[in-house]
């Protein structure tokens, strides 16, 4: 998993967004939120 952003498929701007988005949800959508975005990251690779 510590991988999945080396190769860059979304930009830095994205990356920031997805770790606001992630700070700023509320905590019992947390974990589905981060799913949701896991799987968006392995989808682009």
């Amino acid at each position: 998993m510590n991988n999945m952003l080396d190769e860059q498929s979304f930009s830095n701007n994205a990356q920031v967004a997805f770790t606001l988005l992630t700070a700023a949800s509320d905590p019992d959508q947390k974990d589905i939120l981060i799913r949701l975005i896991v799987n968006l990251i392995t989808e682009a690779e």
